[in-house]
């Protein structure tokens, strides 16, 4: 090949891909063509890792890759090549391991430099075009690579060969530990450590959602009565509802906050943080009751299916920060702009009630000057304003819903931030598990038929042979062997919509979905499952092992929590050792740093508490038993039931009647038998 043949972006699905086509840089796709080619020509590989709504990545973008004298550099000495870091967790995870052993940090876009064996020499993350603020520059950056890949091109070989070492040892799993009964109280006082008490969250700045970390609390919460676990929750879940966080007039969440007090954002909306905040938010109007979590997820699903539900039943990636070349355009507003779309009294509420100034409450991130605009937030419950200024609380949550319908057609004029579509097998996964959730919580049926909509297009698109999960959708076409992210992902959607419905269909797709994972991804030595499956096609020069919970619940603790969930509700030991097995993989992480490890927590959490099963079996499940269904679908963090025809059950029926075997730590109590008298049953034991 030629290096005549340009930049080839346009033959890619990814919409962050696609973003890069016109540039003048000769970006190439990751496959072996460009690996054999950059052998070939003896050049080094430039590797930029991103995604469609990532800010800086964009200003990367603009800054350098658009810039003429860069690509020259670039075309000349170097094979460059993008990666879409949703459609390749797996290259990311690699590369951003690299990026901080090497650095002590990572983010996006993340910069490699490697060899054409794809063995790495520098990694880092966002650079100028030019160097300024002792932070060197890109030009330089590639010219000195360029240069010492020529001079001491040796030296370079060695280097990277090295850094393969260290990272193979870096990532060797330590040895399992016992789950030792202080894990829980360690944690928590960890997390109580760590706490903003005047904020919510956790550290002081930048803050993210971190969902998983609430779902840890909760259960303390509800394990011990312990009130400052609780307080934590709902101090961060309001702080976050009330913050320039939350979309004030559209619903949904923002990325995360640039500062302490969640007020300004990166203002991308995730699919994958919406799904785990409705979790979040669902589990926390359990415990607590409070109707603004509830509120809170009617907003976040709202938003969900008006701009990221595709026709076809899935749902989209994720929606820019940018709109018209700048962060946040299409979120703010300036008072006179207030003051021409309302009229004078509810434009006087809105400043008065969000916290707008005439000069802007709006402050841009680096040089901390007001921009001029504002970002929407509120002070606290809108009762609490109400009550402050002699208004009926009632009358005032009727007017802002009517402001807000007025803000929210006056705002969708503007040009509104880039949508990513492609449809990912794994953030649907999430999405499917919190509108089971929070259907169940919240008895709406609503939530439960979207679900259910949303997996039938899931199992349809990504596992149609019934043999492997695919990973991405899009323009018809679906691609990329799946991942264990999406194993994981999607059994938890199944299961919870298992839970929600009684059908076992969904069951059985979860079942068969983790015997491929075991079989594909389990790593017998470590008890841990790989990130990629053994029969995947490329086979990187690290076989990762996500441990980490980051933004969302890593790899092998959301699979833990499923083995777990499945395990318990199916009587399956099996899957209960694999839960055992990769928790104890990961105490010593645990007890280095429980920040980072909540979700194993919750994973240990169910495997030692006391569970209860209600097994129903049924003479057909054509009957309509569902007042029973109903009464069974009661959320809890630690019961779950089965629906079973008589037929293929191992409990049988009693005297030819509907049996309810209600079970606690797999010891069953004498069945009970026949409609009116399982639905008393039930409705005692819910109550208490």
């Amino acid at each position: 090949m030629s290096t005549s043949q340009g930049n080839l972006l346009h033959l890619e699905k990814s919409p962050y891909l696609l973003q890069h086509a016109s540039n003048p840089v000769h970006w190439q796709a990751w496959n072996d063509a460009t690996f054999e080619r950059a052998e070939q020509e003896g050049k080094p590989i430039f590797l930029s890792i991103g995604y469609a709504t990532c800010h800086w990545c964009h200003v990367m973008e603009h800054e350098s890759f658009v810039d003429q004298e860069t690509a020259n550099i670039l075309n000349t000495s170097f094979i460059s090549i993008k990666v879409d870091r949703e459609e390749r967790p797996d290259i990311d995870a690699v590369y951003m391991e690299v990026c901080q052993a090497m650095n002590g940090h990572g983010g996006w876009p993340l910069t490699v430099f490697m060899t054409p064996s794809k063995q790495p020499f520098f990694a880092g993350t966002y650079y100028p075009k030019e160097s300024r603020g002792g932070r060197p520059g890109f030009k330089d950056i590639l010219t000195r690579v360029a240069e010492i890949w020529k001079n001491e091109h040796d030296r370079v070989i060695e280097t990277s060969q090295q850094i393969v070492e260290r990272m193979q040892e870096r990532i060797e799993s330590k040895p399992p530990k016992a789950i030792e009964s202080t894990l829980f109280s360690d944690t928590f006082q960890a997390f109580w450590q760590s706490f903003d008490t005047h904020f919510g969250g956790f550290g002081k700045s930048p803050k993210f959602p971190t969902p998983h970390k609430y779902l840890f609390l909760l259960r303390f919460h509800k394990r011990n009565g312990t009130k400052e676990a609780r307080f934590m929750v709902e101090k961060t879940l309001q702080s976050m509802r009330f913050g320039g966080m939350f979309d004030q007039i559209g619903g949904g969440f923002h990325r995360y906050s640039t500062d302490r007090e969640w007020l300004l954002p990166h203002f991308e909306k995730m699919l994958y943080d919406q799904a785990m905040l409705i979790v979040a938010y669902a589990e926390a109007y359990w415990v607590t009751g409070e109707e603004l979590y509830k509120q809170v997820i009617e907003e976040t699903i709202h938003y969900c299916t008006s701009i990221l539900k595709s026709p076809n039943g899935g749902f989209y990636s994720a929606e820019d920060a940018d709109s018209e070349g700048e962060e946040g355009l299409f979120y703010i507003w300036t008072t006179t702009e207030l003051r021409e779309v309302l009229n004078e009294d509810d434009a006087q509420l809105v400043i008065s009630l969000f916290n707008c100034q005439d000069d802007g409450n709006f402050f841009e991130e680096h040089t901390g000057q007001k921009t001029g605009s504002n970002i929407l937030f509120l002070n606290g419950f809108l009762s609490e304003y109400a009550i402050a200024n002699d208004l009926n609380p009632d009358f005032l949550e009727e007017q802002i819903r009517r402001i807000q319908q007025q803000l929210c057609t006056h705002r969708s004029k503007r040009v509104r931030p880039f949508l990513d579509d492609k449809i990912l097998a794994d953030w649907n996964g999430l999405f499917i598990a919190a509108l089971s959730i929070a259907g169940r919580i919240c008895s709406n049926q609503e939530y439960i038929d979207l679900a259910m909509k949303t997996q039938k297009f899931v199992i349809e698109t990504f596992f149609n042979d019934n043999k492997k999960l695919y990973h991405r959708y899009r323009d018809s076409e679906v691609g990329i062997d799946g991942m264990l992210c999406d194993y994981a992902s999607v059994t938890w959607g199944l299961f919870e919509l298992y839970q929600a419905t009684g059908k076992n269909e969904f069951l059985d797709n979860c079942e068969k979905m983790l015997h491929i994972a075991v079989e594909q991804f389990y790593d017998g030595e470590s008890k841990l499952f790989f990130d990629t499956s053994s029969q995947a096609k490329e086979q990187l020069f690290l076989r990762m092992k996500s441990t980490y919970d980051g933004a969302i619940p890593s790899n092998n603790s959301l699979l833990a929590y499923v083995f777990a969930k499945v395990g318990i509700t199916k009587e399956n030991h099996l899957f209960l050792n694999y839960a055992q097995n990769i928790v104890s993989a990961v105490v010593s992480s645990i007890e280095s740093y429980p920040l980072g490890y909540a979700m194993y927590v919750v994973v240990a959490d169910l495997l030692e508490s006391s569970t209860n099963v209600a097994h129903l079996v049924v003479p057909s499940l054509e009957a309509n038993y569902s007042d029973i269904i109903e009464l069974l679908k009661q959320y809890s963090f630690h019961s779950f039931y089965t629906v079973t025809p008589a037929s293929i059950s191992t409990k049988p029926l009693v005297n030819g009647e509907i049996s309810l075997y209600y079970c606690t730590n797999f010891s069953c109590l004498e069945p009970i038998v026949g409609q009116n008298e399982i639905v008393t049953f039930l409705q005692k034991t819910n109550d208490q």
